[in-house]
């Protein structure tokens, strides 16, 4: 059995064949239409999901818990604004810039856990590591500007 601790590098990979294929469907189509084939197959693997798990499906929680149903909003808002701008990046200037660029998330995760949550999330390797992403996205951001 894979352990969980490898799956992000398997979600990587799969990001990776995202913003390949990505860049150059959105040559052809709008991203309003690949919105809509996305959502139908959300829709289709949630549905499978439910299925596989019939107790799954919880859809009283915003009225036992408008807190959490708050959040949920915030995340799915959130996530939906940041793969439209990562789309249009990919669409505009390229799939690469785009991830490369999208790479420096995992630096906001601890602050904004901090913020909100009062959750201490980093330590001196986070910090190291997220100050060479920055670095790393410095460089990429002027060259192209410069390159512009």
């Amino acid at each position: 059995m894979i352990p969980t601790y490898a799956f992000p590098f398997f979600a990587a990979i799969l990001y990776g064949l995202n913003y390949a294929i990505l860049g150059r469907v959105l040559q052809s189509l709008s991203i309003a239409t690949f919105v809509l084939y996305s959502t139908l197959f959300g829709l289709i693997f949630a549905a499978s999901a439910i299925g596989y798990r019939k107790n799954s499906l919880d859809l009283s929680m915003p009225i036992h818990s408008p807190s959490t149903a708050a959040l949920l909003f915030i995340a799915v808002a959130a996530s939906w604004g940041a793969w439209l701008l990562t789309s249009t990046v990919t669409k505009h200037i390229s799939p690469t810039y785009a991830a490369i660029g999208e790479v420096a998330y995992p630096i906001f995760v601890p602050i904004f856990a901090y913020l909100l949550f009062r959750e201490k999330q980093w330590d001196w390797s986070t910090i190291a590591g997220g100050g060479l992403i920055f670095m790393g996205l410095f460089i990429l951001i002027f060259s192209k500007i410069r390159g512009s």
